[in-house]
């Protein structure tokens, strides 16, 4: 029954990606629903596990992504662009913002981890992140293997 619902569910999410992604944002979606069905596999939720356990994934897996593109990156890219140039004082600045960042970044995980261990076990914790790990060396793996044909 476990496996029915989370398997109805992924059918149900990815009816509208049947179609060969066009764009940027078909591709993002169409990643996000594989990765869905990854971390359901390795993480064997039950649907109780499953109905709290998403929420506050995605919830975290957004402000992750915000604060990585928002203020890492552009701190980042920003740099890139002046390196040669700056100051001193500047980079010290620089670097000061980018570590503030990731500090912020750690925060949230931390507060993820927190919320999680109400939902799931420590165990099924670290799973998911080797789970995730594992996700993107297979994402890794396909685009390299894509790039090459």
């Amino acid at each position: 029954m476990k496996k029915l619902t989370i398997l109805i569910y992924l059918v149900f999410i990815s009816i509208p990606l049947s179609a060969q992604p066009n764009g940027r944002k078909e591709m993002k979606e169409k990643i996000k629903t594989m990765k869905i069905a990854f971390i359901t596999e390795k993480l064997d939720l039950s649907s109780s596990e499953a109905e709290k356990f998403w929420p506050i994934y995605n919830a975290f897996d957004k402000a992750q992504m915000k604060l990585r593109h928002e203020k890492l990156r552009a701190i980042k890219n920003e740099l890139k662009d002046q390196i040669d140039t700056i100051t001193d004082e500047v980079a010290l600045m620089k670097l000061n913002e980018l570590l503030a960042a990731e500090a912020e970044l750690n925060t949230l995980r931390q507060t993820f981890h927190v919320k999680l261990k109400n939902v799931i076990s420590s165990k099924k914790i670290l799973l998911l992140k080797i789970s995730e790990e594992g996700f993107n060396r297979q994402m890794m793996k396909r685009l390299r293997n894509r790039q090459k044909n």
